[in-house]
Order: C-alpha cells, then sequence, then structure tokens
C-alpha cells in the first residue's frame, strides 16, 4: 500500500529567474529556529493519526506537489528509477539520480521526504512534482473533474495528505480564495480517503506575494529586490506595515473547523526581523527580507529550505504527540461556507481534442519558443494549444455541452481557457450557434510580464454540438491569440 501527499497550489505564474551574475545571499545563517517555529501558524495533530500509523506499519508513502512554477522550481522531487513513475506534467525539471537508484530534486518538499526515508526507510518512497504555470486553485478544481486533467494526468489514483500553497495577495479579496480551498479539499478529500468520516490532513503553506506600489510595468520583473531596495515606496512597505498584514488569519476559521495546518514565510522572516538578524549580517531590512525571495513571488534557496526546516519541524510536533490511542478528527457533517462543497460534474476538451470547422488561420501548437527578459536567452515552452497570428482569422470550435442526466432546459457552465502574455497579443470575440451564450470578447494582454492560463466563465445551453465561433482581433499589442482548453460544468445539485 502506499501513502499519498498531495500539495495544490492556489494561485501560480511565470516569472523570470535571477541572472548567473546576479547577488546571491551570503554563506551565513540567516535564519533561527525561532523564525522555523513562527512559521508554523496553525497545527492539528488528530488529523494525522492514520498517516502516522500507516508510517509505522512500514508503508512506503508518496507525496504529490501539485501547483504551478513555484512547484516546479522549489519543492522538488525524490524518487526510486524501480517504479518508473513519476507524475510529471513539465520535464524541465532536473534531476540527480544518486548511486541507489534514487533520483532527487532538491526543494521544501524533499527535505519532508528526506526525514521521512531516514525514520522510516523504504525503496518506494516518492514526492512526486506536477506543475503547471499560470493557475490558480480554482484551476486544480476544476481539473479534478477531468479524468485526464486539461493536458494529462494531473492527480494520483489516491492520496493521504493534502497540503495546499497559498499566497497572501491572493487571500486580500477576502473568503474567495478560502471557499475555492474548501471546495478542492472536499472533492479530494471524498475521492481519497478510505473512511469517508475521516479528514485528510491539509497544510496550506502561505508564501508571498510582493507587487512594486508605484511602477505597474516593474511589477513581474524585479530581477534582485535587493536593488529594488533603494526606491523609496518599496523600502517603505518591506520594512514597515507588509509584514504585520493579517491577510493568512482569513484562513484561520476555516482552519480551525476542519483541523488544517499552514505555514507561513512571511511570518518567519518577519520573526527573523524582530530577531535583528540583518544587523549581524550588515544588511538593512529589505535587504535581509529579499534574501529569502527570488522575485516577487517565487522564494528563494533559502526561501524553500526556510518551508522545508517548517515542514520538517511540525511533522517532528505530530510525530511526539502520536498514540494510536488518539481520536481521529472527523469531516464535519456540513461546509465552513455553503457553497463549500458543490455537487459539480464536468467535460474537459484540450486543444488536442478540439474539433473544428471553417478553420481559417489556426494552427493547432505543442508550444512556443518564448524569450526570457532576465536571462537574454530563449527556450522552449510547453503549453498546447490553437493559435493564430492573424488579424480577423476565424474558427469554430464544435463541443457537446449536454447532459443527459439534466432537464435539457436548464444551462451549464462553460469556462474557455486561453493564453494572455505580455508577448504581442490580442483579443478574440466569441459567440455561440447551435447552443446559446453571450457574445463575449477574450482579453490576451497583460501588462504584466508573465505568460499565464486565464480564462472567461459563461452560461450555455445545452446541446450535442455546440457551435463555438473565435475571431481574432488586432489591438495595439498585437494579433496573436492562443486557446488553450474548454471546461463544461454543471452542478448536481
Amino acid at each position: 500500500m502506499q501513502i499519498y501527499f498531495l500539495v495544490l497550489i492556489s494561485l501560480c505564474v511565470s516569472v523570470f529567474s535571477w541572472g548567473p551574475d546576479e547577488w546571491q545571499p551570503p554563506h551565513a545563517p540567516v535564519y533561527s529556529g525561532s523564525a522555523i517555529e513562527t512559521a508554523i501558524t496553525t497545527r492539528s495533530p488528530r488529523a494525522w493519526g492514520n498517516v502516522i500509523k500507516k508510517l509505522n506499519n512500514g508503508d512506503a508513502v508518496t507525496v504529490v506537489t501539485i501547483g504551478s512554477s513555484i512547484v516546479g522550481k522549489s519543492h522538488g522531487l525524490f524518487y526510486s528509477l524501480a517504479q518508473n513513475y513519476v507524475y510529471n506534467t513539465h520535464k524541465e525539471i532536473e534531476t540527480e539520480c544518486l548511486g541507489d537508484g534514487v533520483c532527487i530534486k532538491t526543494g521544501s518538499v524533499t527535505q519532508l521526504m528526506q526525514f521521512i526515508n531516514e525514520t522510516w526507510p523504504h525503496v518506494n518512497h516518492t514526492l512526486v512534482n506536477v506543475n503547471q504555470p499560470g493557475c490558480n486553485i480554482k484551476y486544480f478544481w476544476e481539473a479534478s473533474m477531468c479524468s485526464h486533467g486539461f493536458h494529462a494526468p494531473l492527480f494520483p489514483e489516491t492520496g493521504d495528505i493534502l497540503l495546499f500553497e497559498n499566497h497572501d495577495e491572493a487571500m486580500l479579496g477576502g473568503d474567495t480564495t478560502a471557499i475555492e480551498i474548501e471546495m478542492l479539499y472536499s472533492r479530494l478529500n471524498a475521492q481519497y480517503s478510505q473512511n469517508k468520516e475521516d479528514v485528510l490532513p491539509l497544510i496550506i503553506m502561505n508564501y508571498l506575494w510582493v507587487t512594486n506600489l508605484s511602477d505597474d510595468t516593474m511589477s513581474w520583473d524585479f530581477g534582485l529586490l535587493r536593488k529594488k531596495c533603494k526606491l523609496a515606496d518599496w523600502k517603505h512597505r518591506i520594512e514597515s506595515s507588509f509584514w504585520e498584514q493579517t491577510v493568512e488569519n482569513v484562513l484561520t476559521p476555516i482552519a480551525s473547523f476542519y483541523g488544517w495546518s499552514s505555514l507561513s514565510l512571511r511570518n518567519a522572516i518577519w520573526e527573523g526581523l524582530r530577531d535583528r538578524v540583518h544587523e549581524d549580517l550588515n544588511m538593512s531590512e529589505c535587504e535581509y527580507a529579499s534574501i529569502f525571495l527570488e522575485d516577487n513571488i517565487h522564494p528563494s534557496a533559502a526561501g524553500a529550505q526556510l518551508m522545508g526546516d517548517s515542514l520538517v519541524r511540525l511533522f517532528q510536533g505530530y510525530l511526539s504527540e502520536y498514540s494510536p490511542g488518539n481520536k481521529i478528527a472527523k469531516m464535519p457533517k456540513r461546509p465552513f461556507y455553503p457553497d463549500g462543497r458543490p455537487e459539480y460534474n464536468g467535460k474537459c476538451v484540450n486543444a488536442a481534442q478540439f474539433r473544428t470547422e471553417n478553420n481559417e488561420g489556426w494552427n493547432f501548437v505543442t508550444g512556443e519558443m518564448v524569450v526570457d527578459k532576465v536571462l537574454n536567452s530563449t527556450k522552449f515552452s510547453a503549453k498546447p494549444g490553437l493559435l493564430t497570428n492573424i488579424t480577423g482569422a476565424q474558427v469554430t470550435v464544435v463541443i457537446n455541452t449536454r447532459f443527459p442526466l439534466m432537464s435539457k432546459t436548464q444551462n451549464v457552465k462553460l469556462i474557455v481557457h486561453y493564453l494572455k502574455s505580455y508577448d504581442g497579443m490580442g483579443n478574440a470575440t466569441m459567440k455561440c450557434t447551435m447552443c446559446e451564450c453571450p457574445e463575449t470578447v477574450l482579453t490576451g494582454h497583460t501588462h504584466a510580464l508573465v505568460s499565464i492560463d486565464s480564462w472567461t466563465e459563461v452560461s450555455v445551453s445545452q446541446s450535442f454540438h455546440c457551435h463555438i465561433h473565435f475571431v481574432s482581433l488586432q489591438t495595439l499589442h498585437g494579433s496573436k491569440f492562443k486557446l488553450l482548453h474548454f471546461n463544461v460544468l454543471h452542478n448536481n445539485g
């Protein structure tokens, strides 16, 4: 029997890494044990009894990290070549294979895996890295209703521990993200829990999302944040109220309700500032904080190390409190939010599966060459889709929006996913025939230096042959447009 750990992402973006000649953090201790402890913001030992019991019985465990470029860059890999089994939707993740047949990529969750393997040695302990740049937790909730995800299998068949990665900036809108976390957690708990009354353990890993207050064109291209410490508004934010925001506390009530745990990179850095660690390193507060951030969203190697140390410390605490007679947390009979456990079913159609008609100027591509403006280089980015670079290009995509067990007079939800980027993007109009949906304009351009999966939701009538017509539009930024995939959902209730 294998145990599956799952790490999921609430919000994801693709940004650029440091150049090879940029400043690197000093080779000195940059955080204390108190920072590791302070990163643990909520905890619940009662949710962990079943997992620890399985480990004590000698079962192998599989940890699955699911998310965007943060997962790909900083959560790591750990698996045995003998298994010939790795869920990894983005193959650019490089691994190092050791002499004993174990392949690893260093990361925060790799630290947890190494602790597990040292405590309960097993050849089949596995850390699976599933990452999809440009997504948030709602994306994965939609993907959970697809048997093979949007591009490839995203979720393992079973799971025992969930880790959701969250950005504090995503919580500034209030309860919206907390509801989506509950939606995805409830669906996966129902799928994975062997006893439907038990609560699967969940750790929410909270990372920072830092934005420049005065210059939107620089928000996604900081290079080293240390350089921005010279800007008055940036220095003020990173040295004052920025560290005292309490947006992560939005999750505290629902975490207590279900018995979830959470870690906070923000709290850990703030503890280091309170301990005046930056003075020992002869740095300003702003320079010290920048050690833990590669850019305004991705943790640096030091940031990943800090979160990994906190993960291990959290798990060690649960081990010390474990007793076979401890009561196991039970799934509450009602959701925390009224809409927190929707009974949705869905259909997913990716670009490779599109049935097209009247195609004038659109082509299926598996990905594109993109320019890294920080490293001044090009690389291939795997993002399958239906692409046009021509103004006025037309295509009709035919999909099945009919759910036979539903009344055909009821509308369903159509979610159209498309590329949003800074690089030469235009718009596209969308309208329906053989079914009914509102005519919509899809916007492909963003000022941020990212290329991400964006989407628009519309209500559509049911039809076995719904014709969705797209026409590309020229804008000041370009005429390029790229359709990625569709999702059709209906609420069982």
